[in-house]
């Protein structure tokens, strides 16, 4: 399909839609709802498919530990003092050296959460300190959660966050597991992802964990899907179509495809089994064409890895695959 024949903004998706389902144009609250359908059909084609337009790059650099000085706190309490500390005081890469959420250890003993940071000299712990009262004791305050990118929706490889520095992806449950307490401080070699739910009007920020808690500062670069699926027409990206020169991020020549997913759901949510079930299947061979478009990277191509078992000989038939040929026995236990 030309790029022509294909409607860019939500206007032309919009009127490309209420002519495939034989709607009025230009009455308001019919145009409320197909947008409506075609922010359904937007997001729900990004649901089940990791497009490459909708890949994005960023990176954490981590928090420097910080334990300059020494600490008072006593027993039952959450006050922290401390002397010769710079809590206040900025690291070279522009992050204090003590901030509301860091992990916070005195005398080596429990993992604490820093609550607040009134000053150069004292903060806060988030808990009541339940071990001896220290005076000048040591400590450590250091980072092992950080925010990620504003559109994050979900992580490019479900195994590995930064394939750069091999940081491999796991649930939260094996997490915890191996990191219960965290606090030892090493180069990261896990991550979990961390859903923080809104607060009052302010929409959560999800989070990611690394452990071990990261000893220096590191770059750690990740690539992932954003949630981010329009843009407006001053170039400001956003999660929904709203203004009519509003456009997808989906390529122009694609964007035809919204409109038969939001038809299929119109159709669906109108009980009309039969227009749906059309609509769905030009839908999904919309997908299939668009998919085969694209040229996977040698990573995503499927593979046979064999497994090579010493002392076998016998051999039934043989399967060529590329320049080499195996075995066509069940040593290829592996599809990747």
């Amino acid at each position: 399909m030309a790029a022509t024949d294909s409607p860019q903004t939500l206007s032309e998706l919009r009127t490309d839609f209420l002519n495939r389902v034989r709607e009025a144009t230009g009455v308001s609250s019919v145009n409320t709802m197909v947008d409506r359908y075609l922010n359904i059909g937007l997001k729900d084609m990004h649901m089940h498919k990791q497009w490459w337009w909708a890949e994005r790059r960023s990176q954490i650099i981590t928090k420097v530990p910080y334990s300059t000085g020494t600490v008072d706190v006593s027993q039952g309490g959450t006050a922290v003092t401390g002397t010769s500390t710079a809590w206040t005081t900025a690291d070279s890469f522009g992050n204090n050296n003590a901030t509301a959420g860091d992990k916070v250890t005195i005398n080596g003993q429990d993992v604490y959460v820093v609550d607040a940071v009134g000053s150069a000299t004292s903060m806060t712990l988030a808990n009541r300190y339940v071990g001896s009262t220290v005076d000048d004791g040591g400590y450590t305050v250091y980072q092992d959660e950080y925010a990620l990118a504003s559109d994050f929706e979900s992580p490019l490889d479900a195994r590995l966050f930064s394939p750069e520095r091999n940081i491999h992806l796991i649930g939260p449950k094996e997490f915890y597991l191996r990191f219960s307490r965290n606090n030892i401080r090493q180069a990261p070699q896990y991550a979990t992802l961390l859903e923080l739910g809104p607060s009052g009007s302010v929409t959560g920020r999800r989070r990611v964990i690394f452990g071990p808690a990261p000893d220096k500062a590191y770059m750690i670069p990740y690539r992932y899907i954003t949630s981010n699926l329009a843009v407006t027409s001053a170039g400001a990206t956003q999660s929904q179509l709203s203004g009519n020169t509003d456009e997808p991020i989906v390529p122009v020549r694609y964007r035809v495809a919204i409109v038969l997913n939001a038809a299929y759901h119109w159709y669906r949510d109108r009980k009309n089994d039969v227009r749906s079930q059309e609509m769905k299947a030009e839908y999904t061979d919309m997908v299939i064409r668009i998919s085969n478009d694209h040229v996977p990277e040698i990573a995503d191509r499927i593979r046979f890895l064999p497994l090579t078992r010493v002392g076998q000989r016998r051999v039934v038939s043989r399967r060529r695959y590329g320049s080499a040929s195996y075995p066509n026995v069940d040593w290829f236990d592996q599809l990747r």
